[in-house]
């Protein structure tokens, strides 16, 4: 019943066509969706549809999001912050016993002070990068989950990679 009524708002608000089994067949990360708003600060962003190379290891990339801050409370402003990409290997031996970690993934953060927290999860990874010859922000990763402590050194963050996802997005959207 629950996912029927999630499914209809769903289908009613998004500007993209839904299947119900979408939110089944997940395979590691909870399936996303990008609703239209009228907030100032929601703005269209380009997605990695023609990247040949989505890697973003060892660039510094801009998360946003109105998570918790480093007093514990969720910031009542939309706030940012430049996290490193890290190897996914770092990842896959940070978590290793608590959550499969894939290709389908975002390594990035782990420095003192500098991460996603709880409330930012399906926020935007983004990076610059050229579209059309001039320079754009590319959602490469939507904030997923990391360690009980945001901003902690060596406890990175785990972000889905949009590319692993970009041909069901575009099989979805409507025209």
């Amino acid at each position: 019943m629950l996912d029927q009524l999630l499914y209809n708002d769903i289908k009613r608000r998004a500007n993209i066509r839904v299947e119900p089994s979408s939110f089944v067949d997940s395979p590691v990360d909870e399936p996303f969706l990008i609703f239209p708003s009228r907030n100032a600060n929601i703005k269209p962003i380009c997605l990695p549809v023609s990247e040949i190379n989505d890697d973003l290891t060892g660039k510094s990339a801009i998360v946003s999001g109105r998570g918790a801050t480093e007093k514990g409370y969720k910031s009542p402003i939309l706030l940012k912050v430049s996290v490193p990409v890290l190897p996914l290997s770092v990842c896959l031996k940070v978590y290793q016993q608590f959550a499969p970690i894939t290709d389908q993934q975002i390594c990035a953060g782990g420095y003192n002070g500098r991460d996603s927290c709880g409330g930012d999860s399906g926020g935007p990874m983004k990076y610059v990068g050229l579209v059309d010859g001039s320079p754009r922000y590319i959602q490469y990763g939507i904030v997923s989950f990391g360690p009980r402590q945001c901003g902690a050194d060596g406890q990175p963050g785990i972000y889905t990679r949009i590319g692993s996802y970009i041909q069901w997005i575009l099989d979805n959207m409507e025209e």
